[in-house]
């Protein structure tokens, strides 16, 4: 690989050079002439026009003629490089099994966090030896505020399993037409023998996140619950089955229970996603976080923006006392909008 690397690298400069030279032969080419058709017009020979007609002329020539040859370059490097990766397939392996190896055998896989520990800060931590153990094809439900952080955890579950490598899909029931559901959800078959993948099928093998999932129609979570229970379903229009291997994580801001009660969600999907639910306290009820989330904002935002780390007063007594009703999303967007005023005093930043 290193040699490879070298290589394309050595091709590179190589072409830049080319184009470097062809550029410079065809602008000296291009001044010689026009040097030419000057001494013409100073001569008598030549009018001004005839000079402009054949700067006109030569430019029209000239241009096309740099950017054809650096085209055909580019792509004649191209089809030498892919050649050469294809020839890469045919090269012995590096690394080989032992003769009599056994094949690999993987008999099952889970989401293990053991001893977790997390902190904007190391003297303040916000989790401290924290485990969890979710065996392979259980499902989670995450319940939380809006902009609490569900998605956060969500990925953070998706990169801590053995699917980490594989697809992790993000599929809001809230912001979804309520005709196309099935349509995102399932894919569809469509007339002319083209297939329009669903969310279930671009996360195969992967993690597929139903962000607020008590925005679904009641007869979509129907079909919800049989790809929970025999990991199949059938595309919009389509007569076979169709299986999948995927994770389901389903988060909300409602209350699940109460949904139930009022006839909006499944009992029996409730009870076959809430296999292993996280609750998340709004950061109304997380006074103590307050401070640790302005520092990371503030640090963060300010590299985003190119200026100098934003110095806000962490015991403000607006930032503590106010609801957040956006929870952290409200506080990160509050930060934002302090770095794009740009105020230069501390007080400024507190008014």
């Amino acid at each position: 690989m290193e040699g490879y690397e070298a290589a394309a690298l050595k091709t590179s400069y190589s072409l830049a050079f080319l184009n470097f030279g062809q550029a410079v032969l065809i602008t000296l080419g291009l001044v010689g002439v026009m040097w030419l058709a000057a001494v013409g017009v100073q001569s008598g020979e030549l009018t001004v026009g005839d000079f402009v007609l054949v700067n006109a002329y030569m430019i029209q020539i000239t241009m096309p003629l740099n950017f054809l040859g650096t085209v055909y370059r580019e792509i004649r490097q191209a089809l030498v490089d892919m050649r050469q990766m294809f020839d890469l397939l045919e090269e012995p392996a590096e690394v080989k099994d032992k003769p009599g190896a056994s094949a690999l055998s993987v008999k099952g896989g889970g989401v293990t966090l053991s001893n977790v520990r997390f902190s904007y800060e190391k003297e303040r931590p916000i989790l401290h030896d924290v485990s969890i153990d979710v065996p392979a094809g259980q499902t989670v439900a995450i319940v939380g505020p809006s902009g609490s952080g569900k998605e956060l955890i969500a990925r953070k579950i998706h990169k801590a399993s053995a699917r980490s490598k594989n697809p992790f899909i993000v599929l809001n029931g809230a912001l979804l037409d309520i005709n196309k559901y099935e349509l995102e959800l399932f894919g569809e078959e469509k007339e002319n023998g083209s297939i329009s993948y669903g969310a279930l099928e671009k996360a195969n093998k992967g993690t597929l996140l139903i962000d607020q999932v008590s925005e679904i129609p009641l007869d979509i979570q129907s079909k919800i619950l049989r790809v929970l229970t025999d990991q199949k379903f059938k595309r919009v229009n389509g007569n076979n089955d169709v299986s999948v291997d995927v994770r389901l994580i389903c988060s909300s801001s409602k209350d699940l229970k109460k949904e139930i009660q009022i006839g909006n969600f499944r009992e029996d999907l409730f009870h076959r996603i809430n296999v292993f639910e996280i609750n998340i306290e709004p950061l109304s009820q997380r006074i103590s976080d307050i401070p640790l989330l302005i520092k990371y904002f503030s640090k963060k935002i300010s590299n985003n923006y190119n200026i100098k780390t934003l110095e806000i007063d962490e015991n403000d007594s607006y930032i503590l006392n106010h609801n957040w009703r956006g929870n952290v999303r409200e506080l990160r967007n509050l930060i934002e909008r302090i770095a794009i005023l740009q105020p230069d005093t501390k007080d400024k930043i507190s008014n």
